[in-house]
């Protein structure tokens, strides 16, 4: 069986060598014993030049190499970029801003260089009595899973009247957390015949959260309010 499969591929193997080296052209020969090389390119490193090559053949095929150095070489047709912006691996701008932590980079625009800012969020809280006045007891729990600082409250309401909002906060491990855990000192949430509330410079609280503490929130008293929205304002740590 093998005798006649080579008889049978013998002369095709013969025309597709001649077909594949006639014209000067570098290729590969193969056939069912190996492969060769046939070099016709050029003098240089490609072997003897085939006579119906184009002077300009070895130019082209370099044309999108490195220089020994690594440096590009210039093609024709393409413009060239100053090393500065290259090397720096961003263009419009010398390097990319250095960050911190808590900060993100946010898009100014077209044409405008992205800046960084603080990593502000709100962690928010609903207190619904379900058409009712709301009662005094613990409310419920959130987990934080970032670290982050708390730098102010916001208290809203469905209509005018008082309510105070403690929060306690402890780790996952002691969960739940105890009117032993505030973190509010003196500046509870709080609406005093009032819609609505605000305090952003906060002295009294504890204002270091941890990723995975737990906070809990409690009614202390309340008048009038069926429903609140209490959003915690942080910064990402």
């Amino acid at each position: 069986m093998r005798v006649v499969k080579g008889l049978l591929l013998a002369p095709a193997l013969k025309l597709l060598n001649w077909l594949l080296k006639h014209d000067g052209n570098s290729v590969i020969i193969g056939g069912p014993l190996g492969w060769t090389w046939e070099d016709t390119i050029d003098d240089a490193h490609h072997g003897s030049r085939g006579s119906g090559l184009h002077a300009d053949s070895h130019d082209r095929q370099h044309d999108h190499s490195l220089a020994g150095d690594g440096s590009p070489i210039a093609v024709e047709g393409v413009p060239e970029l100053p090393a500065s912006q290259i090397t720096s691996e961003r263009f419009g701008m010398p390097r990319m801003p250095d960050g911190t932590g808590g900060y993100v980079l946010t898009a100014r625009g077209a044409d405008v260089d992205p800046e960084y800012e603080a990593d502000v969020i709100s962690i928010t809280f609903i207190i619904d009595g379900g058409g009712s006045a709301i009662t005094t007891e613990q409310k419920g729990h959130l987990e934080i899973p970032f670290a982050c600082t708390i730098t102010g409250w916001t208290i809203l309401a469905d209509q005018s009247g008082s309510i105070v909002v403690d929060v306690w906060k402890d780790t996952y491990a002691n969960f739940p957390p105890t009117v032993a855990d505030t973190i509010t000192g003196t500046e509870k949430p709080t609406l005093a015949s009032a819609q609505k509330n605000q305090d952003l410079t906060l002295t009294t609280w504890t204002t270091a959260v941890a990723a995975g503490d737990i906070l809990a929130f409690n009614v202390n008293s309340v008048a009038t309010v069926t429903r609140i929205t209490l959003s915690i304002r942080a910064t990402k740590t």
